[in-house]
């Protein structure tokens, strides 16, 4: 399918691109789409910011400067920049209101068939592209009698009703709206269909004539002589009842224009993107209430709303995001609202670079308020497979070659920015060695990425449909690279399709998943499993084991490891004790890492599996206390391990994050008979031995990513593993036995033989 993106935040280039058509996932709706809204104020933004000089972008935004100065400081000055070099390079897809034909419906999505008419919002879903995921909150039917062009502006219309809401407006009073671009048009003709009396005030000649056309009976230039006095007559002196500002400008003047013209105690509503330093006195003087209206209403930025489908009881919550949307286009069809007027251009898909350059062009006069991307004739049959899959080299089905016995053929699943940033850039070096790994195939959930990311790290295809990996003959092991919710399920896939598997931390977020795995395992046992806990191939980590001299194969990653349940013991018996102190810090509460297994399972395994290899012995008893409420307390944990040795793991999550970053994240005391060690966040070991403290200093923070894809690699060819089965599973495991202690405030036992293994 084709997608209208910018190439890249620092790129001018608009592109129109074939890319894998999304899937059909979650609770929603597949749809080809019949027309797309180009919104003139958020993707002229977005463009004119790609085409800003690097000094201009840099001075619009200090506060991701002081981000990257703290990122420096961690990880090094050449590994940030690169990193931001690379966010900067992404794609930027474009559009976020739609409209077009159903093709595919989810079982659990109500009231929407195949064939239906729909309305689509959302900048994550309802881009330019001819076939759109869009989720069950995000698309509304459409009423009969109205265009695809007209429902297409469903969500600057959303936009518009949602502050026309905020200002409560009653019957007969007298509604100011300065800014009558797009959203301002669409704000004057709600406010009369709520009863009020809109007034509009505009820089352009041409947007006054424009409102009066569609009804407005007064609507004023900013430069009216005597503006304030025409307002106060017009509104029997007292001035208007509510403003809503819908302008979009850096200035400060609307906001202070709005307190001069609005009565007292009357409101302000703030809908556009226009500059913020109100004016105190005036506004203290009259009482004023300032209202910043979100978006399309209540759900907007709300995960669990948007993406996953759980509305709002409508006793609590009347009007929502997508309430919002069918209340527009429904007073569209019954001919309340004139949008045909607000269309200015109307250009085919494959031509969208020319919208763009109307759009951005200051010359043009009048700036244009409605360009509608028009596509191809919606078709009836399901989007075939194959658009799902895209091959980007000139290796096509019927001419891949099966790989010689020293070829490694690796497909990854999941394209976010840790694949990107950290592990497609060390995965490069080892398709250079001999015998090469070969990148196959690149598959994830949006078309764009995955293109993107699959063409920086030359990979043969991409896809959005997984099967399409499980279908390549060449394709021998996996790298799974999702969210954590996903990693059990997609395991248990690859192994039934008999591919070996490296999955990101953790193996599973919950003991059904981890139960899954192990039989997984069981039933495929010659494929080789990875979890991604790479502090163990940290350098500093394995100058540490050799120093303790614990005698564990695990010191070595090329060591013979053919027994996993013995390869934990020690050649020493001599306990360790080990304080591990992690400033993780804050994390909002409404990130995904809450909702997809929680940080103790999805981060705090990293700490437990370098236990288990510093010490060389297996878990077997832990408590954990903890202090603070919600989602980000601190945690403090005790771990007793098999041979004698103990660890205490300190994780703390209520201090800000930017101060996390500013002390280090983590920090490490190993204590044994005769020495002591400090490991200072993956970039200092400090050693104090016989009288004598020796230090190793790296150059910059090494975690261990390289050295980890290098001893997988390695393993494959040498059929044994890199981290011994039995260690990944009674690190999962004793998350969950964490979890259990904090809940129960008692000593939980870690036991492996619930699972049968």
């Amino acid at each position: 399918m084709r997608q209208v993106f910018q190439e890249s935040y620092m790129s001018k280039t608009l592109c129109v691109e074939e890319v894998p058509a999304p899937l059909l996932r979650g609770t929603g709706v597949l749809v080809q789409t019949a027309a797309s809204l180009i919104s003139p104020g958020t993707e002229r933004a977005a463009v004119s910011f790609a085409r800003k000089g690097i000094i201009a972008k840099v001075l619009s935004q200090p506060e991701r400067v002081q981000l990257l100065l703290r990122k420096m400081k961690q990880v090094g000055v050449i590994d940030t920049l690169q990193l931001a070099r690379r966010k900067l390079e992404n794609p930027i897809p474009l559009g976020y209101s739609a409209a077009g034909v159903v093709r595919e419906v989810s079982p659990d999505m109500p009231g929407i068939r195949p064939g239906d008419r729909v309305a689509c919002a959302g900048a994550q879903f309802a881009n330019h592209a001819e076939v759109l995921y869009i989720p069950k909150n995000l698309c509304v039917p459409i009423p009969d009698g109205l265009s695809f062009e007209e429902a297409s502006f469903v969500a600057p219309g959303s936009i518009a009703l949602h502050g026309v809401r905020q200002a409560q407006i009653g019957l007969g009073e007298t509604v100011l709206i300065i800014g009558l671009g797009l959203i301002g048009q669409l704000t004057a003709q709600l406010v009369r269909a709520h009863g009020g009396i809109p007034i509009g005030i505009d820089l352009d000649e041409s947007r006054l004539s424009l409102a009066r056309e569609l009804g407005m009976t007064h609507a004023l230039k900013r430069s009216h002589p005597g503006l304030s006095e025409a307002i106060l007559k017009l509104t029997g002196g007292l001035g208007a009842d509510q403003v809503l500002i819908t302008a979009a400008t850096p200035s400060q003047d609307p906001i202070i224009l709005a307190g001069e013209l609005c009565r007292e105690r009357g409101k302000v509503v703030v809908v556009g993107d226009v500059g913020l330093n109100v004016p105190r006195s005036v506004y203290y003087r009259k009482e004023l209430s300032v209202i910043i209206s979100r978006s399309y209403g209540p759900g907007r930025y709300d995960e669990q709303y948007e993406t996953h489908g759980q509305d709002y009881p409508a006793s609590y919550v009347r009007w929502t995001e997508r309430d919002n949307m069918a209340t527009f286009l429904k007073l569209a069809a019954e001919g309340q609202l004139n949008l045909k007027p607000l269309i200015d251009h109307r250009i085919p898909i494959a031509d969208a670079a020319q919208a763009y350059d109307i759009l951005t062009n200051p010359e043009i006069r009048p700036q244009p308020l409605g360009i509608v991307l028009t596509y191809p004739q919606p078709q009836a049959s399901l989007t075939p497979a194959e658009d799902r899959m895209l091959w980007l080299s000139s290796q096509t089905p019927n001419t891949v070659a099966v790989p010689s016995t020293d070829t490694l053929g690796i497909s990854v699943i999941g394209a976010g920015n840790f694949l990107t940033g950290t592990l497609l850039p060390l995965l490069q070096p080892l398709t250079r060695q001999q015998p090469p790994l070969q990148l196959r195939g690149l598959v994830s959930a949006s078309g764009l990425s995955t293109k993107n990311a699959a063409r920086q790290g030359n990979f043969a295809f991409c896809a959005t449909d997984v099967n399409a990996i499980w279908a390549d003959a060449t394709t021998q092991a996996v790298l799974i690279a999702t969210r954590h919710d996903s990693h059990a399920g997609l395991l248990t896939q690859a192994l039934a399709a008999g591919r070996h598997v490296f999955v990101e931390k953790p193996l599973a977020t919950h003991r059904d998943g981890l139960k899954a795995c192990i039989q997984a395992m069981q039933s495929a046992p010659k494929m080789q499993v990875m979890v991604g806990y790479n502090r163990r191939f940290a350098p500093l980590s394995i100058a540490l084991n050799q120093a303790l001299n614990r005698g564990s194969k695990e010191a070595n990653p090329n060591a013979d490891q053919s027994s996993d349940k013995d390869s934990n013991k020690t050649a020493m018996a001599v306990p360790l004790s080990i304080r591990y102190r992690v400033l993780a810090g804050h994390i909002p509460e409404d990130s995904w890492v809450h909702q997809h297994g929680g940080r103790i399972v999805g981060e705090l395994c990293h700490f437990v599996d370098w236990c288990q290899f510093i010490t060389g012995e297996k878990p077997v008893q832990v408590n954990a206390q903890s202090a603070g409420d919600g989602l980000n307390p601190d945690v403090n944990i005790q771990l007793a391990f098999s041979g004698g040795s103990v660890a205490q793991i300190n994780y703390w999550m209520r201090l800000d994050a930017g101060t996390a970053a500013t002390l280090g994240k983590e920090r490490i005391e190993v204590n044994a008979p005769g020495l002591w060690a400090e490991l200072d966040d993956f970039k200092q070991l400090r050693l104090a031995q016989g009288g004598k403290i020796t230090t190793q200093k790296l150059s910059k923070q090494d975690k261990g990513h390289a050295a980890e894809l290098r001893a997988w690699a390695e393993s494959l060819r040498r059929g044994t593993p890199a981290i011994p089965v039995e260690s990944l599973l009674l690190t999962s495991e004793t998350t969950f036995a964490i979890l259990d202690a904090l809940q129960s405030q008692s000593q939980v036992t870690i036991d492996l033989n619930r699972y049968g293994y």
